[in-house]
């Protein structure tokens, strides 16, 4: 059961919610968690990997006793995330204090930033959790989950899609967050990141073949894989380029294409030779998206796609361009899934 918790950041604190978006991390000091004789630090301690920790920051007055009041205000942020690993210490610096190290923390994944959110477009109950953490120094609070319906609806900064936008969000569908507000989050960002990135053009040139094709044949791909992104590294356009659906998605994606520190399209992984000619297309071909701001994103998915090539060599496979797989079958066996299979001698 994924359960959500409400944490009330101050609004003396916009820094650390800076950083702790960056970094993906929330911390509180060891005293707080002992407030309650100790009942904040159980609630931190039943935070488990996949629940909701929403970050409130500078909203209502917490120390009014009307509630109708408090509901009738509004968030200037609210930050959605999911937490990643629970409740442990950590001394390693974050934030700007150096004596308040912030040590009982949680890794986060953000899901999404929404400014100026209405309290009642919140909910009560989320609300109140906030007015409760509020008033004892930001510790956790258990409150009824997001309400999804309203926030992706009625409030946030949620763009009008254009049509070919809905089918063509590549990040829409992934191996992570398979909930409704973790997809509705990734459509939101697509959408903003292509209109920033492609304007109005009805046809996009691919990055990484140079075809000029219609834009709904265009995805716009994370260059560092988004599961291992911040959530600043998603939103920074030095981090997506246009990869076309003929083909430069999936071999980009599947890390059998990286783009080397001379901003060359290179040979990643081997997959048999009916892709040896796509391939060999792009081998050599300077990749349009590569500059000094997206190199360290280029860099990371080098470094993951050769992490992937070994992996495939250690189960035992070695799919090469010119020979096809060697993967220690019986000879009898000499077709496999449209790949041409022999055995070592």
């Amino acid at each position: 059961m994924v359960r959500s918790y409400y944490v009330h950041v101050g609004r003396e604190h916009a820094v650390n919610l800076d950083l702790g978006i960056e970094r993906s991390v929330w911390g509180w000091r060891s005293t707080a968690l002992d407030l309650r004789r100790g009942d904040a630090r159980r609630v931190a301690r039943s935070m488990r990997a996949g629940d909701y920790l929403v970050l409130g920051w500078w909203g209502p007055n917490p120390r009014t006793t009307d509630m109708e009041a408090y509901l009738a205000g509004r968030l200037r942020r609210l930050v959605i995330t999911r937490i990643v690993m629970p409740l442990r210490e950590d001394r390693e610096p974050v934030w700007p204090d150096e004596e308040e190290l912030f040590p009982e923390r949680v890794r986060l994944h953000v899901l999404d930033v929404i400014d100026d959110v209405p309290g009642r477009l919140l909910g009560e109950s989320a609300m109140a959790a906030l007015k409760d953490s509020a008033n004892t120094k930001g510790v956790p609070v258990e409150a009824s989950p997001v309400p999804v319906a309203a926030l992706t609806s009625g409030g946030g900064d949620t763009p009008i899609a254009r049509p070919d936008e809905e089918t063509s969000d590549r990040a829409a569908i992934g191996d992570e967050d398979l909930d409704v507000y973790a997809l509705v989050a990734r459509r939101k960002e697509q959408r903003r990141l292509r209109r920033l990135k492609f304007g109005e053009l009805a046809v996009v040139r691919c990055q990484l073949c140079g075809r000029d094709l219609p834009r709904h044949l265009m995805v716009l791909a994370h260059i560092k894989r988004r599961a291992d992104s911040s959530y600043r590294e998603r939103l920074n356009l030095s981090n997506v380029m246009a990869a076309c659906l003929l083909g430069c998605d999936a071999l980009f994606e599947h890390g059998h294409i990286h783009v080397g520190a001379d901003g060359r399209i290179r040979l990643a992984r081997e997959a048999g030779p009916h892709v040896a000619a796509s391939v060999r297309e792009l081998n050599g071909r300077r990749c349009a998206a590569f500059d000094s701001a997206s190199a360290p994103f280029f860099a990371a998915h080098t470094a993951r796609s050769r992490a992937i090539s070994s992996a495939d060599h250690d189960l035992g496979w070695d799919l090469d361009y010119d020979h096809g797989a060697h993967d220690g079958l019986h000879p009898d066996h000499q077709e496999l899934v449209g790949l041409t299979v022999t055995t070592d001698p």
